[in-house]
């Protein structure tokens, strides 16, 4: 009997635990909303989740940028969008065409998706769900072991994943 209620007391106890972590990740997150690890493959290490799920900087790469070079084929890529980004007003979100890769706002992106489509996407270690890979320079953002575009952020965000608008 005493060992029931020493087990009770300790589950009871963890419980707590727990609810004040996701409390806390709650309240720390705010807008970017806790990062949920359902859906994740099992290849991905729970325990290196990021605690927030949204990118910081949303789908927007404005600001200071380190991009790298281009090669022939994506000058050819590039020179064929033009026309698409002939219209003035570039958003900071938008499809992207003149670097494979690069570092904005102390964040390492990629290109993504089909080839000429200019889609991108923010890099994140363990294969997307970790910690938001971060640079100074598009030097660090060449080949990061472990990251891929950042998955799992929050219902109807599109901070995360390849995509541009």
């Amino acid at each position: 009997m005493k060992l029931n209620i020493i087990i009770l007391f300790i589950a009871v106890q963890l419980a707590g635990i727990f609810a004040a972590a996701i409390s806390n990740s709650a309240a720390e997150c705010g807008s970017l909303a806790v990062m949920s690890t359902k859906h994740l493959p099992a290849s991905i290490n729970a325990a290196d989740v990021r605690k927030c799920a949204d990118h910081p900087l949303g789908h927007k790469r404005s600001g200071v940028q380190s991009l790298a070079p281009m090669s022939n084929d994506d000058l050819i890529v590039a020179a064929a969008n033009v026309n698409l980004l002939a219209s003035g007003e570039v958003q900071a979100d938008a499809c992207y065409y003149d670097a494979p890769y690069g570092c904005s706002n102390g964040y390492c992106w990629k290109d993504c998706g089909p080839a000429g489509r200019g889609q991108w996407c923010w890099l994140a270690a363990n294969g997307g769900a970790g910690d938001w890979t971060k640079c100074s320079t598009y030097d660090q953002c060449r080949v990061v072991p472990g990251a891929d575009c950042g998955r799992n952020c929050k219902q109807g965000s599109n901070a995360c994943g390849c995509n541009c608008h």
